[in-house]
């Protein structure tokens, strides 16, 4: 059996993934987590107002104007390399 060796797209995208890490090492802004993943970041805060995702947190206080996210940079990591532990 031959082995396939990875890809160069997907080992630099993993380089960059620890980068992202290493440079937030707490939270990722919204803007820095959606520039990473290549979309918009009004997109991205819409998926994480959403109920039940396993990227961050997004909310808005009752009468506040102004919403808020949160990415815990522990969590986005482990949710682009898909390794989430499976809930018992």
């Amino acid at each position: 059996m031959t082995e396939i060796p990875i890809p160069k797209c997907v080992t630099d995208k993993l380089r960059q993934l620890n980068q992202l890490a290493e440079r937030y090492q707490e939270d990722i802004p919204v803007s820095a987590a959606a520039d990473f993943l290549g979309m918009d970041a009004r997109s991205l805060k819409s998926y994480l107002m959403q109920a039940g995702n396993s990227l961050g947190l997004g909310w808005r206080k009752d009468r506040a104007a102004n919403r808020g996210f949160h990415i815990p940079t522990a969590k986005f990591y482990l949710w682009y390399r898909n390794l989430l532990a499976k809930e018992a």
